[in-house]
């Protein structure tokens, strides 16, 4: 049993697993985080702390830098079928939206914690403004960003601007035409005046 209640498998001097009496379960270490009801032990001996292993062999694995990995490099899926949802709408200004998004390179202060060296993404805050959906309050009470509907923005804002190619490229094929038009206009009466100047030698 453990001091606050609930059990423990012990083994070398150590609790390897752990069950608190509110049903908290620790992997490796007692769990004391209020926030976190799986808690897995991250010892610095090991590369891969957690994995899940499938039917089929192959293993979901996650690193001590907070990298996931899972077999094949496959996506992971998404429930998308047309008989799941209502409500539906197209997307309008995707390219302006993304573009008001602020890429910008940073390191975290805290990268003990956090990942180490230069990373590239976006600010919470900044992202919250264009897209309130992609942003959320973590458990640290840290804001932290989820990316939804990323690729139906990219598609329609290619579509966007392949709209707005096809006007401009529309559009210079009738000034083309005209200018063809009004050259062979000038060169019926060029033809004209060379013709009536020769009549009169």
């Amino acid at each position: 049993n453990l001091d606050t209640g609930g059990w423990g498998l012990r083994s070398g001097g150590a609790n390897r697993i752990t069950v608190e009496a509110n049903g908290r379960i620790g992997l490796g270490q007692a769990n004391g985080d209020q926030n976190v009801q799986v808690l897995v032990a991250n010892p610095s001996s090991l590369n891969f702390p957690f994995a899940i292993a499938t039917t089929s062999g192959a293993w979901f694995y996650f690193d001590q830098s907070g990298n996931a990995f899972k077999p094949t490099g496959s996506t992971w899926a998404v429930n998308s079928d047309a008989r799941l949802k209502t409500d539906i709408k197209d997307l309008t200004g995707s390219l302006d939206q993304l573009l008001r998004l602020h890429g910008v390179t940073f390191r975290f202060k805290d990268e003990a914690r956090y990942t180490a060296g230069q990373q590239t993404g976006f600010i919470a805050q900044e992202v919250e403004k264009i897209f309130p959906s992609w942003v959320g309050d973590g458990p640290d009470g840290f804001k932290a960003i989820t990316v939804k509907g990323f690729e139906a923005l990219t598609v329609e804002a290619l579509r966007e601007l392949r709209a707005e190619k096809d006007a401009q490229i529309a559009a210079l094929t009738t000034r083309a035409e005209t200018a063809e038009s009004r050259l062979a206009a000038l060169e019926k009466q060029v033809a004209a005046l060379t013709a009536a100047l020769s009549a009169q030698r």
